[in-house]
């Protein structure tokens, strides 16, 4: 087969690429389609707006209980100040009948003023407590009454000593007063007492409703915590796996040789995005190689034919050299005698005409030599712009695998992001279990649900580990993948500069063949010499002794370029058969 119709078969089956606004157009469609990450994000959205809820929920009726708790404790702070005052209004009533019976002391006055001032200051800060419209309001209107008249009852009596008839007079002034002030504190005492034990059973029935509506609503919001987050990372980790697998599946197809796999489902996510630039990826090696082995065979025809032509050509030069030697013992012998000049004229002639009708013979041939060259040069040039086609392919797939390992580094940084949210939430359950450890009896179950978001939290990170493994182990497949990219580009550059070498041998065939066609064109010339002396023998002896003389000379100079010639042959064998070896390993 030659090298046209070589060419004819390759115009008439040519080797189809995507184009690249059809691959640009799929990979728009395909990353509209993601949606692993935005998963990814709602995922850890909905895990922190949970744990927001929930936070909120138990602030919020933790501070109900806190409310009520205040409440009580309000309470009981008032009860026991209302204690004092009426403690300190018995006193002062004990003191001034003390006075009023036992006459004027003045110890017994003063310590009558002090009580009476420090149930003053009682009674004013328990008044700034009350409103207007409360039940008390009344009663400690009656208690400011009893207030101001022992008040009263000191400045006009016990400032000053009295005896005999002055005790008398302020006995009989005093003793009703205080007999009726002592009525009144203890019928304000009895109704203040029974309203704050009212108060007390109204607001610890509150707090007992709010406990348990506060116990009932942080359980219900721990369980929200607890399975909404698990079965979201379930099936987060489920699709993350699948994914994995599903990209895995291609890279092993890959790795053992079949180029043309083909999922049997689809994904619309990043690993289908993978999926597909792996895809397109294997298309283009696989065709890539087809057309790297078309044309390393047709380069293994074109030197299968240049190397015939080559050695037709060396044979005919050995036949060229031979009749040159011939000849040559002839024109001697024509020297030696020139009695036999007719004859030897006439083998001269013979020999001339040989000679022509092979240098015309060995023209021809070096002109199809010629011609296969530079259309030699031709192919080993459109090789070396194919060559550079597929190097640069190669590195562009080589920075779309590593484009892949950086979105795998990606999604290692939102796994690292859920191992932060892990510890969040186990810092959670630690403050949890403290706060139900201060609860004491009424904080097991909160203890209980805090041991269990630990545990989700112990089990997110064991997930999170396990997920880390499998991406490490794709990484160092996507890795094993660059390598072996890495490996072929290399490859591909090596057969460049071996297509390169090629082109330069084909230049230089092509330049010793010019220099063959000059050097028949001179043999061609001396050849015509020799007709022009054989003609000029018949007319004069002399001459033809001379022009025999001259003919030898031009002989000897014709062997000269003719073994000249032998040897650029065998060099043009030589490079024919070392560009057949290049062909060889081009294709394996």
């Amino acid at each position: 087969m030659t090298m046209f119709s070589k060419k004819k078969e390759t115009k008439e089956h040519p080797i189809r690429f995507f184009s690249k606004d059809k691959m640009k157009t799929n990979t728009k469609k395909k990353v509209k389609d993601r949606k692993l990450i935005h998963r990814l994000y709602g995922l850890i959205a909905l895990i922190v707006f949970i744990c927001v809820i929930a936070a909120a929920v138990i602030f919020t009726y933790s501070s109900k209980v806190e409310e009520a708790s205040q409440s009580l404790d309000q309470s009981a702070r008032f009860q026991q100040q209302f204690s004092d005052l009426v403690t300190e209004l018995n006193t002062t009533s004990i003191k001034y009948y003390q006075l009023v019976s036992s006459g004027y002391d003045k110890n017994a006055a003063e310590d009558a003023e002090s009580s009476i001032s420090n149930a003053r200051v009682i009674f004013d800060e328990l008044n700034q407590t009350i409103h207007e419209d409360s039940p008390l309001h009344n009663y400690f209107v009656n208690l400011d009454t009893a207030i101001a008249d022992y008040r009263s009852i000191y400045d006009e009596n016990f400032t000053s000593i009295f005896v005999g008839d002055e005790q008398n007079r302020i006995a009989m002034r005093v003793t009703p007063v205080i007999e009726r002030n002592l009525q009144v504190i203890e019928n304000v005492n009895s109704r203040i007492v029974e309203q704050l034990a009212l108060d007390r059973e109204a607001v610890s029935e509150e707090m007992e409703s709010a406990l348990q509506t506060s116990s009932v609503v942080i359980m219900v919001a721990l369980v929200m915590l607890i399975i909404v987050p698990l079965i979201s990372l379930t099936l987060f980790a489920s699709s993350l796996k699948h994914g994995v697998r599903y990209v895995m599946d291609r890279i092993k197809h890959y790795h053992e040789g079949d180029l043309t796999f083909t999922q049997g489902q689809s994904r619309h996510d990043e690993f289908g995005l993978i999926d597909l630039r792996l895809s397109e990826m294997g298309e283009r090696l696989d065709q890539l190689m087809k057309r790297s082995q078309m044309v390393a065979a047709e380069v293994i025809d074109v030197v299968k034919t240049t190397a015939t032509q080559s050695n037709k050509q060396m044979q005919g030069m050995e036949d060229i050299e031979q009749m040159m030697q011939t000849f040559n013992e002839e024109m001697e012998k024509q020297a030696d005698s020139t009695g036999t000049i007719s004859a030897t004229t006439e083998e001269v002639s013979a020999s001339a005409e040989e000679i022509q009708t092979s240098m015309h013979h060995m023209n021809t041939r070096l002109q199809e030599v010629k011609t296969i060259s530079n259309d030699g040069k031709d192919l080993m040039t459109a090789l070396e712009s194919t060559m550079h086609a597929l190097s640069t392919q190669t590195h562009s797939t080589k920075q779309r695998i590593d484009s892949i390992e950086s979105k795998l580094d990606h999604i290692t940084s939102f796994i690292q992001g859920i191992d932060d949210i892990a510890d969040q939430t186990n810092l959670l359950a630690i403050n949890a279990s403290i706060e139900a450890a201060k609860a004491g009896k009424e904080g097991r179950t909160f203890a209980v649900v805090a041991d269990e978001i630990r545990k989700l939290s112990q089990g997110t990170n064991t997930f999170s580990d396990q997920t880390k493994e499998v991406l490490a182990s794709l990484l160092e497949e996507v890795e094993a993948v660059v390598k072996t990219f890495e490996t072929f580009e290399v490859q591909t550059n090596q057969s460049l500069d071996q297509t390169k070498q090629s082109t330069a041998l084909f230049e230089t065939i092509a330049v010793d063949n010019s220099r063959l066609t000059q050097e028949q064109s001179e043999i061609n010339q001396s050849v015509e010499q020799i007709n022009v002396a054989i003609e000029d023998v018949a007319s004069s002896v002399t001459e033809l002794a001379n022009g025999a003389t001259g003919l030898q000379e031009k002989i000897k100079e014709v062997t000269n370029i003719i073994e000249d010639q032998a040897k650029r042959q065998q060099a043009l064998t030589t490079n024919v058969n070392s560009l057949e070896s290049t062909a060889g390993r081009l294709v394996e």
